[in-house]
């Protein structure tokens, strides 16, 4: 096992909170930590009048 400065969790809570997700820890001993996130995907927007001025010219 190798040690670390710690920072690497705190990067990841602040990266996924920013985006809006949760970022949780199951821990077992002798099993070790499972690090689970989510991060919501919103689907952009439709571009209004695309689709109606694709054949105008303009």
């Amino acid at each position: 096992m190798q040690g670390g400065s710690g920072l690497g969790l705190a990067v990841v809570k602040d990266f996924v909170e920013l985006h809006g997700g949760k970022v949780w820890l199951e821990s077992s001993v002798g099993k070790g930590t499972r690090v689970s996130f989510t991060i919501p995907i919103n689907s952009a927007p439709a571009r209004e009048g695309c689709a109606s001025n694709a054949g105008s010219g303009r």
